[in-house]
């Protein structure tokens, strides 16, 4: 953190936590000013860490730093009954290599910009107090990081739901219905593979891959069960799948204007937006446009095209920029996913039957309804699903993102399923 190298950050703090690290550990590592400090470490962890500080910034390190060290690591060790061959004198020179040759690693990566990483903010918390935090999610090695945003809840053991957006989107589309979800439980929104501030996949993604990442995420945060995975579009199929490959871990599923498998019809249909994308500098504002109108069938909807293509709107212009500046290959990779899925053939069915029998799931499939044939197509799911584990609810006047179109009453209903 010191020398910058967030690249090493990364790549080390998920061992950490695996080892037993938590959030108010790292935000002690951030901030050794902090008043929390001598509640979170020991006092020989704390004069570890100041004596770390001190060699980092400065080389030389001040004598008290160097003997208050000292004296904590004798009175470690006096206090073991057995410690064979180890000697304050030893360890001091074994915490001095270990701390210059992290420093050797560190400088080195960012002196040769490894992975592009130079110029990131190292991602450490900088409080405990602090209520949000953003994450880099290592979900696959070596090089695919998801951007993660966590709202966290004032309670600790406030239950968890993580939100999930559709194609061509980041985090912030989620914004205007965080606030409807805070005041219970710990909020978590990413920016899927591809998007945002999340790296691009070398390889092309599927539905199942990025259920996983659900999963790689609640690992990462150490959220064995988590309370509600809120999916739309994309997102939505994201959530069903996570349903079906992990039961176990969520209690309750929200599925939104999205559809279990892939019609035929709409391949041919990805390829020509892929193109488009493609098609030179325009591509993104072309397909921005395009999207709009489809998601935002509704007349006079500030997130549609202005009538003659100006789109003056202040929402408009937000959305179009939130599409527009999407990677383009991170688009292609992403829209790979949605080209040839079909989570029945996968046992969707008896899966969610299942869950809700063995684990308490239930599922909510919602839908705008001015959403094209998906409306009808959710509604069939649930009565499908039956067994009181699925129920159907529109969202009067809205089209393809109610939770943009009509956030107060997304939020309410939202909100009502999860707390039933």
């Amino acid at each position: 953190m010191l020398n910058g190298a967030a690249f090493e950050w990364i790549h080390h703090e998920h061992v950490g936590r695996a080892a037993g690290l938590t959030t108010g550990y790292l935000a002690a590592i951030a901030d050794t000013s902090t008043t929390s400090l001598s509640s979170v470490l020991s006092p020989l962890q704390q004069a570890a860490l100041a004596f770390t500080d001190s060699s980092t910034r400065h080389v030389k390190v001040p004598d008290e730093v160097f003997v208050n060290f000292k004296r904590q690591l004798q009175l470690n060790l006096d206090s073991q009954d057995d410690a064979p061959n180890v000697t304050v004198d030893r360890q001091l020179v074994e915490a001095t290599a270990t701390v210059g040759g992290y420093n050797l690693v560190s400088r080195f990566l960012v002196a040769l910009d490894v992975n592009d990483r130079a110029s990131q903010t190292v991602p450490v918390p900088h409080s405990p107090e602090q209520s949000i935090f953003e994450y880099p999610v290592l979900v696959e090695a070596p090089d695919v990081t998801l951007h993660v945003r966590v709202h966290f809840h004032k309670n600790p053991r406030a239950p968890a739901v993580i939100l999930v957006n559709s194609l061509l989107t980041n985090l912030s589309m989620w914004d205007r219905v965080v606030p409807a979800f805070a005041d219970n439980y710990t909020i978590i929104t990413f920016d899927q593979r591809g998007h945002g501030q999340s790296s691009c996949p070398p390889t092309k993604s599927t539905i199942s891959r990025l259920a996983q990442d659900i999963a790689s995420i609640l690992d990462y945060l150490q959220i064995k069960v988590v309370h509600g995975v809120v999916g739309v579009s994309q997102g939505g199929a994201t959530a069903l799948s996570f349903g079906l490959q992990y039961p176990h871990r969520v209690r309750r599923l929200v599925v939104c204007d999205t559809q279990v498998a892939t019609p035929a019809a709409n391949k041919v249909a990805w390829d020509e937006r892929i193109a488009l994308a493609r098609s030179g500098p325009e591509g993104m504002h072309k397909l921005a446009s395009a999207t709009a109108a489809r998601w935002f069938p509704k007349p006079g909807s500030s997130f549609a095209p202005a009538p003659g293509g100006s789109g003056v709107e202040e929402d408009f212009g937000y959305l179009s920029a939130m599409i527009a500046g999407t990677d383009v290959e991170g688009f292609a990779t992403s829209a790979a996913a949605l080209q040839s899925y079909d989570l029945r053939a996968d046992g969707l069915m008896n899966a969610l039957r299942n869950a809700g029998r063995e684990y308490g799931m239930r599922i909510l499939l919602l839908a705008g309804e001015l959403d094209g044939p998906l409306p009808q197509r959710l509604r069939e799911l649930a009565d499908e699903i039956g067994g009181g584990h699925a129920e159907y609810v529109e969202i009067h006047e809205s089209g393809h993102l109610p939770m943009l179109d009509n956030p107060g009453k997304f939020g309410v209903t939202v909100s009502d399923f999860l707390e039933s």
